[in-house]
Parts: C-alpha cells; sequence; structure tokens
C-alpha cells in the first residue's frame, strides 16, 4: 500500500480523469444533439422540395393534357394524343 500523499495523488488523477471523460461526453452529446436538429431540418426541407416536385408533375400532366386535347379538338394534325408526329 501507498503512503497516504499518494494515495491522494492517485485519487486527484481519477477526479480529473472523470471530469474530463464527463466533458467529453456532454460535448459529444451537444453534438449529437445539432446533428440530430440538422437532420431533422433536411428531411423537412427534402419534403417541401418533394412536394413542389409532386406538383409540378401534375401541372405538368394536366397541360400536357390540356394541350392534346385543343390540338385534337381544333383538327389540326399533330401530336395527339402519343405525342408521335404524322
Amino acid at each position: 500500500m501507498g503512503t497516504p500523499r499518494d494515495l491522494k495523488v492517485q485519487m486527484a488523477a481519477e477526479t480529473r480523469a472523470r471530469e474530463r471523460a464527463q466533458a467529453l461526453a456532454k460535448l459529444q452529446t451537444v453534438r449529437a444533439d445539432k446533428i440530430e436538429a440538422a437532420l431533422t431540418e433536411a428531411r423537412a426541407e427534402r419534403d417541401v422540395w418533394q412536394a413542389r416536385a409532386l406538383a409540378a408533375e401534375a401541372d405538368l400532366a394536366t397541360l400536357r393534357r390540356s394541350a392534346t386535347a385543343s390540338a385534337d379538338a381544333d383538327g389540326r394534325p399533330g401530336r395527339g394524343s402519343t405525342g408521335a408526329l404524322p
């Protein structure tokens, strides 16, 4: 067994090591929280863009149907519903 001084030095070193480990754990928790928040924000932004893209595709399909119906109603030769030229 060591002297009381050796024991005191050892306890101080263990305390410092424990404090460093706690500080590191806290830092990692903060980083993880920030990453999770950024991920949530990125997913929300992705969902907004996906909704915009789906709406744009629906609008485009409507415009194409409208243009095809208009061309067919005019009796003009054209692409018709297949998009092929005569």
